[in-house]
């Protein structure tokens, strides 16, 4: 066992009542922060800074706000866009500026009723609603040609990139860093 854990077992009996502790990763902007300080800047660097757009569903709003606040700092043209499934409210948010949830849909863990504190942050420049109709078909291309077994959130985020691809249009766009 870790010393990590050790010290951690050992101290959250003596800090909470329960023993336990609730790390509220919806509205802990440590969440946020996580994403800002090492996956954005990732994704900068691996694209070698010519990235044009970013896009992905929401659970906690950590990931977009994280990335998306790193990415608008580094370049303030790089489109950041809400992919988000039937059923959730963030997309008649972000587009007609009232959560309001029409539809619903199979995928799990994203999508999102409520504006997050760690939502609150993210640079949102459009939102994609998207349907298990233009999911679906994803999840099961990816597994007949790809072997990947995948779920819902990871089809509607391809979609989400697919859709802004569509939106963003060819343009002079090119790679910086060898894939």
């Amino acid at each position: 066992m870790s010393a990590i854990r050790n010290a951690l077992l050992q101290s959250l009996p003596q800090t909470h009542e329960a023993g336990v502790i609730w790390a509220n990763q919806f509205d802990n902007t440590a969440n946020l922060r996580g994403h800002y300080r090492t996956t954005g800047p990732e994704i900068w660097e691996q694209t070698g800074g010519g990235i044009h757009g970013f896009t992905c569903a929401v659970g906690s709003g950590g990931t977009i706000a994280g990335v998306g606040k790193y990415l608008k700092e580094q370049n303030k043209n790089v489109r950041i866009a809400l992919s988000d499934p039937d059923g959730s409210a963030l997309y008649g948010h972000y587009i007609h500026g009232e959560l309001k949830a029409e539809g619903n849909s199979i995928s799990e863990g994203i999508g999102q009723g409520r504006i997050t504190a760690n939502l609150a942050e993210a640079p949102i420049d459009t939102a994609y609603r998207l349907s298990d109709a233009e999911a679906l078909p994803i999840i099961y291309d990816l597994m007949r040609d790809e072997g990947l077994y995948l779920g819902g959130s990871t089809a509607i985020n391809i979609a989400g990139a697919m859709a802004m691809a569509r939106d963003m249009g060819a343009g002079p766009y090119h790679c910086h860093h060898p894939v």
